[in-house]
């Protein structure tokens, strides 16, 4: 599955990107940073998945907002899981 790049267009409410903060879905992009390593804007296409016991619960694909030596912020279709393992490849 090809996905396309983030266009500039607005898009409606119900198609708001989710986005994983440092384990957490947060639903807005205004989130007061108390991060102690700097983040680097970097948009790159990125493959996920949700596992629990080596299973694989749920995959897709998304692209990255940021990037840290400790953590990735990134955006994807569908809202993750709070507290579940999510593995990430980045292209």
């Amino acid at each position: 599955m090809h996905m396309n790049r983030r266009s500039d267009a607005p898009r409606a409410k119900e198609q708001t990107p989710h986005r994983l903060i440092d384990g957490e879905a947060a639903r807005s992009s205004r989130v007061v940073e108390r991060r102690a390593t700097r983040r680097y804007s970097i948009e790159a296409e990125l493959e996920y998945r949700i596992t629990r016991q080596q299973t694989v619960l749920h995959q897709g694909r998304g692209f990255t907002i940021n990037i840290s030596s400790t953590g990735v912020l990134f955006e994807c279709p569908l809202p993750l899981p709070v507290g579940r393992r999510v593995e990430v490849s980045i292209r």
